[in-house]
């Protein structure tokens, strides 16, 4: 049983992890740094909110190792396309933005966020894999029949707190997590057409 969802769990997230290092790696143009919006302008840098960001690395398991099984492979080739659909874009249009300087840094929370800074590539902002990929997870929990047994409003509200603390931590801009979400969710409906499922729909179990 649990062979087969860390399988599933490694065929999917290893094949975004694969794209999204490829397309580090392919040499492209200078990136475009992108514009703050008004929302971005309004949500102030807040450090303290790297565990929330970081607890996408939870959010993501917990969706393969608690949705029912017949739900995971329709999440992994979400999963698949995104990743492949991301990396394309990312190769096409590299997109950057400037991030916050380093006096607005000189905290322990700061310290942390500029640490992980350093690991992660300057790059491939547009769109955020962080927003698409727990999009893919928290739509897939919505049409989940263990739904109704759950605290869906636990895992809605952590896959909020996920999109503001992207927001909040300033490791992308709004429009990043909009295209974010807006392909996990085309992705998400894809796969399960491809699996003759329907995408937005659950069953309450009586």
């Amino acid at each position: 049983m649990w062979t087969y969802r860390c399988w599933q769990l490694l065929w999917a997230w290893g094949c975004v992890g694969a794209c999204y290092t490829l397309a580090s790696l392919w040499p492209t143009a200078s990136p475009w740094v992108l514009s703050p919006s008004a929302l971005d302008q309004a949500i102030r840098l807040q450090p303290l909110w790297m565990p929330v960001y970081l607890s996408f690395f939870a959010f993501i398991p917990y969706g393969f190792m608690q949705l029912e099984r017949s739900a995971l492979p329709t999440l992994r080739v979400a999963f698949q396309c995104c990743g492949v659909l991301s990396a394309l874009v990312f190769i096409a249009f590299p997109t950057s933005l400037a991030y916050p300087s380093s006096i607005a840094l000189e905290t322990h929370s700061g310290l942390f966020w500029a640490w992980w800074h350093q690991m992660d590539t300057p790059q491939n902002c547009l769109p955020s894999l962080h927003a698409s990929l727990t999009t893919m997870v928290a739509l897939a929990w919505l049409k989940s029949p263990q739904a109704a047994c759950k605290p869906r409003w636990a895992i809605l509200l952590w896959y909020g707190c996920i999109l503001f603390s992207i927001l909040a931590c300033k490791r992308h801009f709004a429009i990043d997590v909009a295209a974010g979400m807006a392909l996990g969710t085309l992705c998400y409906i894809g796969a399960a057409y491809l699996h003759g499922t329907r995408p937005l729909s659950y069953k309450v179990k009586t």
